[in-house]
């Protein structure tokens, strides 16, 4: 299994970034330390209205990737103001450029590593006392293309050894960062 440790978070998934960017063009956080000026303040600049022009005609880019790629997509991202796309299928690199977007070829689809996280969660689960609520957050890492858990500060180590142990998601990516989250008991819901 290939487990890493990190104390640092790396990478904007999707969901993320769409959060950031609505709390930046909502004005979250606008006139607070603002200095005291006899000009108008504009609204926006104009680097600020690209910005989030272009912003959006990625996410709809991310949309239509989504659609189009099926159940071969692994996850979209914007890092550096490109639109990143991972695919488990080698032959819609070519799509993926044509639209614009820098693709990535993973051994993970996103619906496995949905699986994967329904898994981490029942086996979270079944597991006793502090360390059924030891894992604080799961998320899909485009660094590797496979999982990110946030894990209590400590029961770190006890989560890493039994993970390493009992390999809850076979071979699939995992990278376990240190958490000091609220504790959070795994919820399953069944469809």
């Amino acid at each position: 299994m290939n487990i890493k440790t990190s104390k640092n978070i790396s990478g904007i998934g999707l969901a993320a970034f769409t959060v950031a960017s609505a709390l930046f063009l909502s004005g979250c956080g606008n006139g607070a330390g603002a200095p005291n000026s006899s000009e108008p303040e504009p609204t926006a600049s104009s680097s600020q209205q690209e910005s989030s022009m272009d912003q959006e005609k990625l996410l709809d880019l991310s949309e239509r990737l989504t659609d189009s790629l099926g159940t071969s997509l692994g996850q979209t991202w914007i890092s550096d103001g490109k639109l990143h796309v991972s695919t488990t299928d080698e032959s819609k690199v070519s799509e993926i450029e044509a639209a614009g977007a820098v693709p990535h070829v993973v051994d993970y689809s996103a619906a496995d590593l949905n699986e994967a996280i329904t898994k981490v969660m029942e086996w979270q689960g079944s597991l006793e006392g502090p360390l059924k609520t030891a894992i604080h957050g799961y998320y899909m890492n485009p660094d590797d293309g496979g999982l990110t858990l946030m894990v209590d500060v400590g029961q770190f180590e006890s989560i890493e050894k039994l993970f390493n142990e009992q390999k809850p998601i076979g071979d699939i990516p995992v990278t376990l960062k240190k958490s000091a989250g609220p504790a959070s008991p795994a919820m399953m819901t069944k469809p």
